[in-house]
């Protein structure tokens, strides 16, 4: 090995990248190569177009208002961890406050899930959507 490529392969390891000769390595199957493709090819996207939420508000305990609903995942793998953004608008149509939660554990592929939450009554009207989630990519997409 001449001086120089020592000097590369030197740098190159303290640096932490890994120098592989051309030609070196294995193929990916085609079986890897379509499941690879199958998860960037079906990007979620944001949660308003991946996810319905539907709601209705009514009165609920002393000072409290009871939002009733269900999330709707649009997408094929089951979304994990869903936050739901609750934003309280007032008659101007102004963002009052917004509270993030409650979380959900999980939202089945082409599935729903219910919510029965209690949040402060401040006589506004409210405003329910996805804030956070991720998607479940280790098991098979429903079909």
């Amino acid at each position: 090995m001449s001086s120089n490529a020592w000097c590369v392969a030197m740098v190159s390891l303290l640096a932490g990248l890994t120098v592989v000769p051309s030609g070196v390595g294995q193929a990916a199957s085609d079986t890897e190569d379509a499941a690879i493709a199958a998860i960037v090819d079906k990007d979620p996207g944001p949660p308003d177009q991946r996810f319905r939420v539907e709601w209705t508000a009514s009165p609920g305990r002393p000072g409290r208002a009871r939002l009733e609903g269900s999330v709707r995942n649009d997408f094929g793998h089951a979304a994990l961890n869903v936050q739901l953004r609750i934003s309280e608008i007032d008659e101007t149509g102004g963002t009052v406050r917004t509270i993030i939660g409650p979380t959900l554990a999980r939202v089945p592929g082409q599935g729903e899930v219910r919510f029965d939450i209690q949040v402060p009554d401040h006589r506004h009207a409210y405003h329910v959507a996805v804030a956070s989630f991720s998607f479940d990519f280790a098991k098979p997409m429903a079909r």
